[in-house]
């Protein structure tokens, strides 16, 4: 799970890369 992105954060719609 590394890549985070609006099925996180929907309001958001940021890039999250965790490891």
């Amino acid at each position: 799970m590394n890549s985070i992105t609006e099925w996180t954060v929907p309001h958001t719609k940021s890039v999250v890369v965790i490891g």
